[in-house]
């Protein structure tokens, strides 16, 4: 039966950051398609989610396997799962998750390229940023040395002297002038604490054409009536360089101030 609620998918949702999250948006009135590879712990959520708006439907799958991936959509479909447009780049696409380090890959991709652009996507539930004015880190891959490669995707501080609680993309690399440095790009789409939201930064690079630029979308899961929010910033980027050390997420390493907590 039709309901006033949607349908969310949450990958590695048995436990952590995952259940958090699946929680929160049962708690916002979302019907949760749960999936994580432990059965055991995935079977324990409806319980969890008794007595809230929303439900849990747990789903054990392991998103590397086409057949799974086919189980989860399957599932998201039969709660009425209706997805919105989002932005999108043709190209190779990955998949991380906290509890999987390692990114599941387009089939037949063998590493990570971020030469032609690149686009990160989160469901986030925020509950704290920074007292002062630094960037909560999202999603960043942070080399050696800045010359290794650089770039996190984040929210600011209450102190930013730019904009407080607002998303961020910051990166090193090649700029237009042919020097090599940071690009720091503010959008104006303001996050509040304690409220599950979509969010994403598509980056197309500058070239000898003219700036590039970094699109930003957010998106605000707690309540239906708000509309998919959208932010163009200009970048000098002409591209950033893959770091060697791995994908990080919802902080950088032992850096408390930039973790989210």
């Amino acid at each position: 039966m039709p309901t006033d609620r949607k349908t969310a998918i949450v990958t590695g949702a048995a436990s952590g950051i995952g259940r958090a999250m699946a929680m929160g948006l049962v708690g916002a009135r979302f019907d949760v398609v749960a999936v994580d590879r432990n059965a055991a712990l995935l079977a324990t959520m409806p319980a969890e989610a008794a007595g809230k708006p929303g439900s849990v439907t747990p789903c054990q799958a392991d998103l590397s396997d086409q057949a799974s991936f086919d189980m989860i959509v399957t599932a998201a479909l039969a709660n009425d799962f209706q997805p919105e447009k989002v932005p999108f780049r043709d190209g190779q696409g990955a998949h991380l998750e906290a509890s999987h380090r390692k990114p599941f890959l387009a089939p037949g991709v063998t590493a990570a390229d971020l030469t032609r652009g690149f686009t990160m996507e989160a469901i986030i539930l925020p509950r704290t940023v920074s007292d002062s004015g630094a960037v909560r880190v999202i999603a960043a891959q942070v080399g050696k040395g800045k010359t290794d490669g650089y770039w996190q995707l984040g929210v600011t501080g209450q102190k930013s002297r730019r904009a407080p609680q607002v998303l961020v993309l910051q990166a090193f690399g090649p700029l237009l002038d042919d020097a090599f440095g940071e690009a720091v790009h503010f959008s104006n789409l303001r996050i509040e604490m304690n409220k599950p939201y979509y969010v994403s930064a598509a980056v197309r690079y500058a070239d000898k054409k003219g700036p590039g630029e970094v699109h930003f979308t957010l998106k605000d899961l707690a309540n239906d009536d708000e509309p998919l929010l959208h932010d163009r910033v200009t970048t000098s980027l002409t591209g950033v360089r893959t770091a060697t050390q791995p994908i990080q997420l919802g902080g950088k390493g032992a850096d408390n101030e930039s973790s989210f907590h």
